[in-house]
């Protein structure tokens, strides 16, 4: 599990990076940045439940 925790981790700092992009993509739809912030909370939350 400690491999999947790492591959976690650096696929948040990649995903941190693509953010941006989405936040952009987000605001072009009237989507405020928050909500895509959730939305990735959730699937981490996700991901540690299946982890279990």
């Amino acid at each position: 599990s400690n491999s999947r925790e790492f591959n976690a981790t650096t696929n948040e700092s990649e995903s941190s990076q693509s953010d941006d992009s989405e936040a952009n993509i987000a605001g072009k739809n009237n989507e405020p940045p928050c909500e895509a912030y959730h939305h990735s909370l959730l699937m981490k939350q996700l991901v540690v439940l299946s982890e279990r």
